[in-house]
This record gives C-alpha cells, sequence and structure tokens, in this order.
C-alpha cells in the first residue's frame, strides 16, 4: 500500500506541474529556457471534446485540475478526476454543466454557468492576456504601422471572423490597420480588470473581449508574426506567447462540437474517480513542497541556481500559487 501511496502522490504532482507548463496548449511551440516542450497533437475528436469539459470543470482556484477520458470497456462513459478530494457538489455541477449543454444552441448559452463555476479560470485568463497585451503593445503598434498588407479582402486577413467583426464594428467602414489597432486596446484595456457577473452587461462586455481576441488570433498579421518568416527571435517568441493567452481565451468556443454532439448522444453517463475508498487502507496523500522539486525528481538531476532561475523566467506561473 505505501508503494500505492508514493505512486499516487508522483502522479498527482506530475499532474499539477503538466497543468502548469500548459501540456494541452496547442498554440505551445517552443519556448527558450532550460525546457523545449513541442506540441503537434491536432486536438479534434475525443481529445478536443475531453479537453473542453475538463476545461469547463475546472473552476480556477488554487490547485484545481480535472482531466476526462472516455471509458470504452463497456460502452462509453466518461471518467473525470480532480486532484483532491471530489465532493458531492461536483457531482450536482457536472449534472448541471451536462443539462445545460443539452439545452444549448451556441457555446455563448453556457456563460451563466461558466462564469458562475469558472470565474476565477476566466477572470485569470483575461487578466493574463491583458497583460501580455501591455509587454508587447508598443512593438505590435511599430510592426502595424509598417505592416504591409498583401491581403486581397478583410476575410483573406481575418479568417472565421465575420461575425465578430459585425458585432464590434455594425457596418462601419474600417480598414485592417484600424481593426488590429483595436482588438489590440482592447485585449489591452477591456480585459484588465474583466469581472465575470452573471448578467447582460458582462456577457456583452465578455464577447467584445472574445470577438477582438479571436480576431487577432486568426489574423494574418499574427501568423506573419510567429511564423518562419519573422527573424526578430525575441519578438517572436512574445508573440507566441500572445497566441497562446488569446487561445486560453477563445477556447471556450470549443463548446459548440460538445453541444452538436450531445444532441446525438445526450445520455452518456459519467462518474467521478475517488480516492476516499473505503477498506483499501489509503492515507493522505502531501505532495512534495514544489514544482521544481517535482522536475528535479523526474529528470533524476539536481538543478543549479542557474538553471531553475531559466526554468521560472520561462515559467513564471509556477510561482503564482
Amino acid at each position: 500500500m505505501s508503494a500505492m501511496l508514493h505512486r499516487q502522490t508522483e502522479l498527482s504532482e506530475q499532474l499539477l506541474l503538466l497543468y502548469e507548463l500548459g501540456y494541452s496548449d496547442k498554440y505551445m511551440n517552443h519556448f527558450s529556457g532550460t525546457f523545449n516542450f513541442q506540441s503537434h497533437l491536432d486536438l479534434s475528436g475525443d481529445l478536443r471534446m475531453l479537453n473542453i469539459i475538463a476545461v469547463c470543470l475546472t473552476s480556477g482556484r488554487p490547485g484545481d485540475v480535472v482531466a476526462a477520458v472516455f471509458d470504452k470497456c463497456e460502452g462509453v462513459c466518461l471518467v473525470l478526476a480532480r486532484h483532491g478530494p471530489v465532493l458531492p457538489e461536483d457531482e450536482t455541477t457536472t449534472h448541471t454543466f451536462f443539462s445545460q449543454v443539452k439545452a444549448a444552441s451556441s457555446w455563448m448559452d453556457l456563460l451563466p454557468f461558466l462564469f458562475s463555476h469558472s470565474k476565477a479560470n476566466i477572470e485569470k485568463q483575461c487578466l493574463r492576456l491583458s497583460q501580455t497585451t501591455t509587454d508587447l503593445f508598443s512593438d505590435l503598434q511599430l510592426e502595424i504601422a509598417t505592416y504591409l498588407d498583401k491581403s486581397e479582402s478583410m476575410e483573406d486577413e481575418f479568417p472565421k471572423s465575420k461575425a465578430w467583426r459585425r458585432f464590434l464594428y455594425k457596418d462601419r467602414p474600417m480598414t485592417i490597420k484600424c481593426i488590429l489597432e483595436d482588438v489590440l486596446h482592447i485585449c489591452r484595456d477591456e480585459s484588465s480588470a474583466f469581472d465575470a457577473q452573471t448578467n447582460k452587461a458582462s456577457y456583452t462586455e465578455y464577447a467584445r473581449v472574445y470577438g477582438a481576441a479571436y480576431t487577432l488570433l486568426h489574423s494574418r498579421f499574427l501568423d506573419k508574426l510567429t511564423g518562419i518568416s519573422n527573424h526578430n527571435i525575441s519578438l517572436k517568441l512574445r508573440a507566441e506567447k500572445l497566441k497562446r493567452r488569446l487561445g486560453k481565451v477563445c477556447q471556450y468556443s470549443r463548446l459548440d462540437k460538445l453541444i452538436k454532439k450531445m444532441k446525438r448522444f445526450p445520455d452518456i453517463p459519467f462518474r467521478w474517480l475517488r480516492d476516499d475508498l473505503k477498506g483499501t487502507g489509503e492515507g493522505v496523500i502531501e505532495n512534495c513542497r514544489g514544482p521544481i522539486e517535482v522536475i528535479e525528481r523526474i529528470i533524476n538531476v539536481k538543478l543549479s541556481p542557474e538553471q531553475i532561475d531559466e526554468i521560472t523566467q520561462a515559467f513564471p506561473r509556477l510561482l503564482d500559487d
């Protein structure tokens, strides 16, 4: 039993570490520093749905991490796990989430649930978007001023964002550079102190932040900054960080695929894994003192102060909690 507890502790620590390193982030191409991480996963099908389910059921409170997987041994069952004890309200929250998904026509219909359950997560994502945009603001303004627009149309420069441009600008005539400047200001200013409240004004405010983030995320301008043609490595890495922050804000639109799937399969059962099974003799799981200790244990190397500094510079959120 002690061996089982030890392994459970390791798994719990590693889950937290992977979460902090952004393991499910499809925009995470590479970092400078001690770690080089590259993900070529196409988050489609089951994996995409599992990811967004886990995101929506994660509150954003310190240490709250949810994982999801399909058990297809006997039919299909969604299995959920979290870091920490599973409480009765987790069952209630999950039932509420899937009930609202089945009733929804669009992911925006789920904002009341998200603003209530995932308020901390959403506000943190908006704040980090604002901080990253602020850090890049002057450089991006210079890039916009000298941007050689080769797009043949607005749709060519801003693909898949026509509805959001209409929401932001109605029928006002806008140039590509004006839109880039505008969405940049929204991402910096309006997301900085966003307060997710369950009322219409807050939903509209979030829609503006989302629309700006989505438009910038899918723009040819940002593709150029993060592409191989950009030889300014420092700017490229910071632009990639911005792209990740934009992706985090925009990830909830993936709920549209889950909504469509649950129209076809509305009654997929779920269950939470519990660590309080009686009669197994397990004790309390205690994680080690911090993420650096987990890293050292995984790679079996004692890190130097310089290496620790590089890691915390590349992944400052490791020190957030």
